[in-house]
């Protein structure tokens, strides 16, 4: 995928952000930092980042990038079919599931 299209799409994304309690951490970025930090390279853009199967897990409710034990995460919030929200963390810089609550 070409890189402004990665960046139109983080920038995107970056205005789905959660009102949910689980999100509202200090650490999240806003959405001009999250847009800065892709561009400048300090992380993947979120279709980069976060796995396809976990873009299909349910349905998408938001996606924020945070600061978490010094490293930058995507917590990527979905709805199961059984009606739960699931926060999942994933490492910005590699794609790698961190963790999950």
């Amino acid at each position: 995928m070409c890189r402004p299209f990665s960046l139109l799409m983080s920038a995107a994304i970056g205005v789905l952000l959660l009102s949910s309690p689980a999100l509202a951490q200090v650490g999240c970025l806003s959405q001009a930092e999250t847009v800065d930090a892709v561009r400048d390279g300090r992380v993947l853009a979120y279709d980069e980042a976060v796995p396809r199967r976990l873009r299909n897990a349910g349905e998408f409710l938001g996606v924020r990038l945070c600061a978490d034990n010094g490293i930058l995460v995507y917590v990527v919030s979905t709805l199961t079919d059984s009606g739960r929200v699931t926060h999942t963390a994933v490492d910005a810089k590699s794609g790698r599931i961190v963790g999950k609550r």
